[in-house]
């Protein structure tokens, strides 16, 4: 026995506590079972007397064991609880970092797709926008053939005035300017990358297209004799075919715009973001009248959030269970309550 250690020695006198500790345990109970076995053949007064000292026995007994668990925890959980909870806040302290670590990145690789997202649109907005001016431009100068051909025959110009006339409605339509470009609002990128950018995407050269309509224009006014006989109806067709050839043209830019973008869209890199959970939380305040609000609150969303309890028992349900509950909804819907502070929570 000399020669053990300090904690060889403890653990033998523990094991001595809690042999004696039980023993007196078995007697106490024993001793109970004297008081309780066969009372019920006693008179009122014996019966009474039983029980009391059977509870005496049972507290004296409560203590003893009380105090062999007290010195448990003291002289053994409590210690080793530190290791873990010294363990765990050093972990937690990491966890912090790594979380804030996490938050710098999501930002920098969003700010990055941002970025990306920007230019794909710019780029999509550049290449949409030639091919409506493009689209609009043809469709202004056929019309602008179709109208000075139409105001010909409503002034009834005599046929002998078809040379003139040609090459006045040259002359107007070689006039006509591109449609303006529509802006977009840049937000990442600089001047000098949209310049680059929008040097980088083929132009739209007009002057093909003047070349391909002017030479027609002979061949719309072969037939101004014949129109000219009947102009009010040759008005009219004219008229009811340039706002046919309209839609068409409307319609066709907004699918090739829509087309475009669903390839734009399709084609954006897509960088692989660090995942930082962000939760809204009920920030809890110890009062009556939030413990009011939240129950005034669950009842009036009952239906909605009945399936985002987590209860065993609706006869225990707490104010915490039905605020556990709303938070869920919240998250869920991104709805405010009048009366719950919310606060952002990131995991």
């Amino acid at each position: 026995m000399n020669n053990l250690t300090p904690a060889q020695a403890g653990w033998l006198t523990l094991a001595d506590i809690k042999a004696t500790l039980f023993k007196d345990l078995e007697r106490a109970e024993l001793q109970v079972q004297e008081y309780i076995n066969g009372i019920e053949g006693n008179p009122l007064d014996v019966v009474q007397s039983n029980i009391k000292n059977a509870k005496s026995v049972l507290s004296e007994a409560k203590a003893k064991r009380l105090e062999f668990t007290r010195l448990i925890d003291e002289k053994l959980t409590a210690p080793s609880m530190l290791y873990e909870k010294r363990m765990l806040d050093n972990i937690n302290l990491a966890t912090g970092i790594e979380l804030e670590l996490r938050k710098l990145e999501e930002s920098k690789v969003n700010n990055e797709q941002d970025y990306i997202n920007e230019v794909s649109a710019y780029r999509n907005h550049i290449v949409n926008e030639w091919f409506r001016i493009a689209a609009e431009y043809r469709n202004n100068l056929e019309k602008g053939v179709r109208e000075s051909y139409t105001n010909c025959l409503r002034d009834r110009h005599d046929v002998k005035l078809i040379p003139d006339m040609i090459r006045n409605t040259a002359e107007i339509i070689s006039n006509f300017k591109l449609p303006s470009f529509n802006k977009f609002n840049r937000v990442l990128i600089t001047d000098g990358q949209a310049k680059e950018i929008f040097d980088s995407i083929d132009k739209y050269d007009h002057t093909s297209d003047l070349k391909r309509i002017t030479a027609t224009i002979e061949d719309v006014w072969a037939t101004y004799p014949y129109d000219l006989v009947n102009a009010e109806n040759a008005i009219k067709a004219i008229e009811e075919a340039t706002a046919k050839k309209e839609a068409e043209v409307l319609e066709a830019i907004a699918l090739e715009l829509a087309t475009n973008t669903l390839i734009a869209s399709a084609e954006i890199v897509l960088i692989d973001t660090p995942k930082v959970k962000r939760e809204i939380k009920i920030i809890v305040v110890e009062s009556e009248e939030w413990a009011r609000t939240i129950l005034i609150n669950f009842i009036r969303l009952l239906p909605i959030v009945a399936n985002k309890l987590r209860v065993k028992s609706w006869a225990k349900l707490s104010i915490a269970q039905m605020a556990e509950a709303i938070n869920k909804h919240l998250n869920e819907t991104g709805e405010t309550i009048n009366g719950l502070k919310t606060e952002e929570v990131c995991k």
